[in-house]
């Protein structure tokens, strides 16, 4: 049903619950990858910890064959698929997804969680309309893998405060940073910056003004 730069996810069958659910599969083996392993086992721990009604419920974790899945709470629409260019969300409906992913946020972080990839792929929206966080830590879990070459910091760099581009010690405030970038995108129907290269768009977010809205 969907997939991303860390894995594939796919609709599935609870034989056991008789119910439907979201696996997502990891696209990086764990076989000969101890710390990968580790941290893929931690950061589904510290997702099932969390319970709120803004944040998607993780229901298991498994390694089969060298591939680990993450089994979580299915939910196929996100927020990604409602931004469109020169279609912007409108403001009620914009403040109304944002006050709920606050919510779901302050819960993660008075818990000591912080997301660190909060854009709107992984803000999904249910059948009633209500919002939820989903993917908290698999972006930092996967690039502690020892085979993943990394050059910037964990996240994604249309959404990233320049904090985070080093990978160096951050708070909540990223992911509040973040949940700002994801709603100017659903009221203007675009990001603010998108610079041509990694250092312009670094340089955007460290300097450059906030584009006017209309």
């Amino acid at each position: 049903i969907g997939g991303g730069a860390f894995g594939m996810v796919y609709r599935a069958g609870d034989t056991v619950l008789d119910r439907i659910v979201a696996v997502k599969v990891i696209n990086q083996p764990v076989t000969d990858d101890p710390e990968l392993l580790a941290a893929l086992q931690r950061e589904p721990q510290l997702a099932a910890r969390l319970s709120h009604p803004n944040i998607v419920t993780v229901h298991d974790f498994q390694v089969e064959d060298g591939i680990a899945y993450i089994v979580m709470e299915f939910i196929p629409d996100s927020l990604a698929q409602h931004i469109r260019p020169n279609q912007p969300i409108s403001y009620q409906r914009a403040s109304e997804i944002a006050i709920e992913v606050c919510r779901g946020l302050a819960h993660a972080h008075r818990e000591g969680v912080i997301h660190r990839d909060i854009k709107p792929a992984n803000i999904l929206i249910t059948e009633a309309g209500n919002a939820q966080i989903t993917d908290f830590g698999i972006a930092r879990a996967v690039m502690s893998s020892s085979r993943v070459q990394q050059s910037y910091g964990t996240g994604t760099m249309l959404y990233m405060p320049i904090e985070q581009w080093s990978d160096g010690p951050i708070d909540h405030r990223a992911d509040i940073y973040s949940l700002g970038v994801t709603l100017f995108e659903m009221l203007a129907g675009d990001v603010p910056f998108k610079g041509n290269s990694y250092h312009a768009l670094y340089q955007q977010h460290l300097e450059a003004p906030v584009p006017p809205l209309p």
